[in-house]
């Protein structure tokens, strides 16, 4: 139970899935029906159990963090940078005579239409990418 116990702290009673929360929450009932535990569990519950019209349903826990991560990824390995960044080309002319940067794939303040890259909203978005 020391060990139960621990998990169900550090993840918060969720637990690592559906089939370890049913034998966890199960182990917590026998301990103590009435325990802070057990009502804990039944509180997560609703991240993997629900009732729908047809009954009980039962899933997995979401991948969010995968999803983003791979789809990054696979966004940044395809090289579709055309499709998917905000500023799709480098300003007209000879943009270094007008001071201006080498703009493509750069984050502008309002939206692509806006077309000037600025500094510190693709940092902005640099970091956001950097965190996941």
């Amino acid at each position: 139970m020391k060990l139960i116990h621990y998990e169900d702290e550090i993840t918060r009673y969720i637990t690592n899935g559906v089939v370890e929360k049913s034998m966890c929450m199960f182990a917590c009932w026998v301990e103590d029906p009435d325990g802070d535990a057990y009502k804990k569990h039944l509180a997560r519950g609703k991240e993997y159990i629900w009732v729908a019209e047809d009954g009980i349903k039962a899933h997995s826990f979401g991948s969010q963090s995968w999803d983003a991560g791979f789809s990054i990824q696979a966004l940044l390995a395809s090289d579709l940078i055309d499709e998917i960044g905000l500023v799709r080309n480098n300003p007209a002319g000879d943009f270094r005579k007008m001071h201006r940067h080498i703009s493509k794939g750069s984050w502008t303040f309002f939206d692509q239409d806006h077309g000037l890259q600025v500094s510190d909203c693709t940092a902005e978005c640099l970091k956001v990418n950097n965190s996941v």
